[in-house]
């Protein structure tokens, strides 16, 4: 796929001749189609080297407050495009949590791309992250939300949308792997990932972290 992709951006360039317009317009179909293609065949891998234990989980003290960030401004263009605000609330001190940066970055895109995927225009998103109770002596974990104001997820249905491959509901694109992905990322962890919702008024999905 790599070398189909790069083959298809030389002739854009006009390395093999000028392309035309339609064919310009072929050719970024393609490409399109491709990226889409590398990105499932990715998330596959993923899900399988996950699944089976391979996928290197490197747990270190990381703060959320960046991760979240980050996550929140690499969809900010689609976020505008959709005219949905996406919007966090985070305590002022907010603990170290033991986690892979990298994975848990992105758990939060996954589950911010899901809820701009099934909100409506001029609609809001909102992240929050808190860190639940102390009991006994253990360290509290930390829950992470994303709450969108979207269609919303009938009840029977909100176990299936953790399995590889489910779409439930009005299919809009995508893999069926995101929230697979999720779920396997944040088990790793030590944590649990569960969503509240009620159709026609949104989804609240939850996630938890071990702190430092």
């Amino acid at each position: 796929l790599s070398s189909v992709m790069a083959s298809i951006e030389l002739m854009q360039k006009g390395v093999a001749g000028e392309l035309a317009k339609m064919q310009q317009t072929v050719m970024g179909i393609a490409y399109n189609s491709a990226v889409q293609m590398l990105d499932m065949i990715n998330a596959l891998l993923d899900v399988s080297r996950l699944e089976s234990g391979r996928m290197p989980v490197n747990q270190r003290a990381t703060a959320l407050r960046p991760l979240i960030e980050h996550a929140t401004e690499s969809l900010s263009s689609l976020a505008n495009e959709q005219r949905v605000k996406i919007s966090f609330s985070l305590p002022a001190q907010l603990p170290l949590v033991h986690a892979d940066g990298e994975l848990i970055m992105r758990v939060i895109q996954n589950l911010l791309g899901n809820a701009l995927k099934f909100s409506g225009r001029s609609s809001s998103i909102t992240l929050r992250a808190e860190a639940s109770l102390p009991d006994s002596a253990k360290t509290a974990p930390i829950t992470i939300s994303v709450a969108d104001q979207g269609i919303g997820i009938a009840p029977q249905d909100q176990e299936k949308i953790f399995a590889k491959f489910s779409q439930v509901g009005e299919r809009r694109g995508g893999t069926g792997l995101g929230l697979t992905f999720c779920k396997l990322v944040v088990e790793a962890h030590g944590g649990r990932i569960w969503v509240q919702s009620t159709p026609g008024q949104g989804s609240t999905f939850f996630f938890t972290l071990p702190t430092t």
